[in-house]
């Protein structure tokens, strides 16, 4: 899991597109709003080459086809993943004594 951890660290976007695959699934462009939202500049080449990275490469997302659109969500190894990222994260931010 830990290798799986760098790898998506290493990947720009990576850490940013299961943040926001956190609440469900979403469609490419909400998932690049999302992640402009917090003020990164989405090149849309790279923000699909993470995303099939993330799928195919690591397994950490599912791509979903529904009605007229495809839907990204996280596999169960990205959720425990994603569950990781939050601790380390948490830990990261915590004031020292």
């Amino acid at each position: 899991m830990l290798e799986l951890l760098r790898d998506i660290h290493r990947r720009k976007f990576g850490q940013s597109v299961l943040d926001a695959l956190a609440d469900g699934s979403k469609r490419y462009v909400e998932i690049a709003r999302t992640i402009g939202e917090d003020g990164k500049y989405v090149h849309a080449q790279t923000l699909a080459s993470t995303l099939d990275y993330l799928r195919n490469g690591l397994g950490v997302i599912e791509k979903r086809r529904c009605a007229h659109h495809d839907e990204y969500a996280l596999t169960s190894i990205g959720r425990q993943l994603l569950r990781a990222t939050q601790v380390i994260g948490a830990v990261e931010t915590r004031p020292e004594p």
